[in-house]
């Protein structure tokens, strides 16, 4: 479809007669062009110029442009600027800003009014078409709602060594889904920190395959759910049953710790619901709990991962032993949390652990929380920073309850640019460790961002498996930094199932 060729867009072009509605879809073009068209030059060089010279020049204004102003206004906008930096936003601001409001509702109304193309026959069926789509919409939200509840762990009646169940009551009735009760829908808490005192469960979206498949349709991921599920397959046929390791490769490197932990978080991605995956979940965090016993991890990678597949090990099964040996991890980060994030944000699986484990009721020694909170979930990122060094700023903002500051949704925008999207690269592999923060941080966003991050991870990263027998998984040479370390083909499954979980490995924030 060409304009020389294609009569409709000929008509925009110059009002081809020989179109229905030419002369109105030419008008209707030069509308848009001229409401579009800035009305008057701006030139901000000679302002800007003067603003930072008095802010470098010494004096009342000298400390405008520190460090600590910048980093102030960059998270909390103009409440939190100083003076200069106020007023030379509000001289940018006032540059861009049209003089008039753009209105183009009416004009484009009176433009098709007398249009041919849209007879009452057609405009009946488009108003159908639209109602439709609000009925389908409408029953997506309704079954995600389900998803967002609150788990009881005492049944009523019962004692608590009694089966957990799901709270029962939504609207005055109780529903029976197998034998457990209907889900009451809640709305989700501010940040992470208000789920212990509101009863919310972080891991609520995982525990029952209803739950997920909801979730994950939802999100626009429905056409990965017979994947995930073949690569579990896939991992779980990877483990030795007397060791509980998964792969063949012996080594006990800092790697092959990290590779261990992603393998155990993708199976704790999809919850213990099977028998099977609950079993080979405790074999494999047996394995990792002998590993760190031990002795430290010198590596911050693999040290966070390792933490927070037992963080998440210990509060999925509610074992004692494990509790206490995530405890023990947690502790070993006193004086030794990462000084910044590094890049793809990865120093930020130690954040993840000690959040995770601080709304779970673990014990996490508050000074380890707080100078991970300062180092690695407030620094702010270079402009130039990759994707998963802002989706761990833009991610710690969520979990803090900052997710609708200025600077989280700058971050959330920065995102959306094209260089940042899930995308191969110019070897045609992929990159899912390295996107993994941004894809949970835009999942929390939601809305168009998360749309087409779930468009481009799902069209990226579901080509990459290969299936055979029931089973699936990503070979090394398709992931970037996999094909040069053992277990490649492990990491690459593993971390690809990871970024496919995002949309019920935890509750959303508000």
């Amino acid at each position: 479809m060409i304009p020389d060729t294609d009569p409709l867009l000929r008509a925009t072009a110059d009002g081809d007669t020989a179109c229905p509605d030419g002369r109105a879809l030419a008008a209707l073009g030069q509308l848009v062009r001229s409401a579009a068209t800035p009305p008057r030059r701006s030139d901000l060089a000679g302002g800007v110029l003067a603003r930072l010279n008095g802010a470098s020049g010494g004096g009342r204004g000298s400390t405008m442009l520190s460090d600590e102003a910048i980093d102030a206004f960059y998270d909390q906008g103009d409440a939190g600027a100083a003076p200069g930096l106020a007023a030379l936003a509000a001289l940018v601001r006032d540059a861009g800003t049209p003089p008039h409001p753009i209105g183009l509702a009416a004009g484009v109304e009176r433009a098709l009014a007398t249009s041919a193309r849209l007879t009452p026959a057609r405009m009946d069926l488009a108003t159908r078409w639209r109602v439709w789509s609000a009925v389908v919409a409408g029953h997506v939200a309704a079954l995600l709602a389900f998803a967002v509840y609150q788990i009881n762990t005492t049944p009523p009646g019962g004692d608590p060594g009694s089966e957990p169940t799901i709270s029962v009551a939504a609207n005055g009735g109780a529903g029976s889904v197998g034998g457990r009760g209907l889900p009451t829908p809640v709305a989700g808490p501010a940040s992470w920190a208000q789920m212990p005192s509101g009863g919310y469960d972080l891991f609520a979206l995982r525990r029952s395959p209803e739950l997920r498949d909801a979730a994950r349709t939802a999100a626009g991921l429905g056409a990965s759910a017979s994947t995930v599920t073949a690569a579990l397959a896939w991992l779980q046929a990877q483990q030795d049953p007397a060791t509980g390791r998964f792969g063949h490769t012996p080594g006990d490197t800092a790697h092959d710790v990290a590779v261990q932990s992603l393998a155990l978080l993708a199976l704790l991605g999809e919850g213990l619901d099977a028998p099977a995956r609950s079993v080979s979940v405790r074999r494999g965090l047996g394995w990792l709990g002998e590993r760190l016993a031990g002795g430290e991890i010198h590596d911050d990678t693999a040290a966070g991962l390792a933490s927070l597949a037992l963080v998440e090990g210990a509060l999925l099964t509610g074992d004692p032993g494990l509790r206490a040996a995530a405890e023990r991890q947690l502790a070993r980060f006193e004086g030794a949390v990462p000084a910044q994030p590094g890049p793809s944000g990865l120093g930020g699986f130690v954040l993840l652990a000690l959040e995770t484990a601080e709304q779970g009721g673990l014990e996490v020694p508050g000074r380890v929380l707080e100078v991970s909170r300062r180092n690695l979930g407030r620094a702010l990122p270079e402009n130039d920073a990759d994707a998963g060094r802002l989706g761990l700023a833009a991610l710690a903002r969520f979990i803090s309850g900052r997710g609708a500051n200025p600077s989280a949704t700058r971050l959330i925008d920065a995102l959306g640019e094209s260089h940042r999207l899930p995308r191969p690269d110019f070897a045609a592999r992929v990159d899912p460790l390295g996107w993994y923060f941004a894809v949970l941080a835009v999942r929390q966003q939601g809305g168009p961002a998360w749309e087409v991050w779930a468009r481009e991870l799902q069209a990226s990263l579901l080509p990459c498996f290969v299936q055979v027998d029931g089973k699936a998984w990503v070979p090394a040479a398709k992931v970037r930094f996999a094909d040069a370390a053992p277990d490649g083909d492990l990491f690459a499954t593993s971390m690809a199932l990871l970024a496919l979980q995002a949309p019920y490995r935890y509750l959303p924030v508000k």
